[in-house]
């Protein structure tokens, strides 16, 4: 199983919208994916399977438990609507709770995710916005991160950020960990959004992803619908971006190794 982590320190940048509509697309080409909720505020797991947290029972193997070693991951995931395909570890409310116990104890998440790894082609990990133990426990369980940006100044500007993040823990800890692309989100057909990609462009080199996924109502739709933007509209520009955000992420699977463990069933 491969695991990536879409990660950015910034709020509002689309970090769950993309993890969902990317597990969507890998799952409608075959692969077994699973998605995990590493963030308390759980947007991931209303907007996915429509499950309100506080309903979720709180002795149920979720990843809070599983962080504070109080249960194990043996369970069956919760199966999220059958357009969207991806299995779902949900997030609870006592998230927060982990966070403050999970400090200096890096590698839980990764043991807790080990039983999954014959299940599962890949597995992403929807994080939260502020960088903390959850965000260190998620990086310690990656082979990649992928980084979702708006071409705007205050959203780029944490990059450079975000890779020092990921070479800490890449030489401490987590070898396989790698910096596998940026993207573009929310963009907007403006002279400003066009400079601001062409300089990440430049830049990022080999880790831009060339896609930039539009803002659009029909993702916000989508969303309220649990559907992903190819099940809610195959023919809109934001499904298209998606279609070809997924193709440009299991290139660079490919370009890395990492691919001969996830082949699509």
């Amino acid at each position: 199983m491969i695991t990536l982590s879409v990660m950015n320190d910034k709020g509002g940048v689309g970090k769950t919208t993309s993890t969902v509509n990317l597990a969507a697309e890998l799952a409608a080409r075959g692969y077994r994916v699973l998605v995990c909720d590493l963030d308390p505020q759980a947007n991931l797991t209303r907007s996915s399977a429509g499950l309100k947290v506080e309903n979720i029972d709180p002795a149920a193997s979720t990843l809070a438990l599983v962080l504070a070693r109080e249960a194990k991951l043996n369970g069956p995931p919760t199966p999220t609507p059958v357009t969207l395909g991806f299995d779902l570890i949900p997030a609870v409310h006592r998230l927060v709770d982990a966070e403050v116990r999970l400090v200096g104890k890096e590698r839980r998440l990764a043991e807790g995710l080990a039983p999954f790894h014959d299940r599962y082609d890949v597995c992403f990990l929807d994080t939260a916005p502020q960088f903390g133990s959850l965000h260190l426990n998620a990086l310690h369980a990656s082979d990649g991160v992928l980084i979702p940006v708006i071409p705007n100044l205050s959203s780029t500007s944490g990059l450079d950020l975000m890779f020092t993040k990921t070479e800490y823990v890449r030489t401490h800890g987590n070898a396989r960990l790698r910096p596998l692309g940026v993207f573009a989100v929310k963009v907007q057909r403006t002279s400003l959004h066009r400079q601001l990609q062409l300089v990440l462009e430049r830049q990022l080199k080999e880790l831009w992803l060339g896609v930039a996924v539009p803002q659009a109502v029909t993702i916000e739709n989508a969303e309220l619908f649990h559907q992903s933007v190819r099940d809610y509209d195959a023919g809109a520009k934001a499904s298209n971006a998606y279609r070809l955000l997924a193709d440009a992420l299991l290139d660079r699977l490919t370009a890395e190794g990492l691919l001969d463990t996830a082949r699509a069933a």
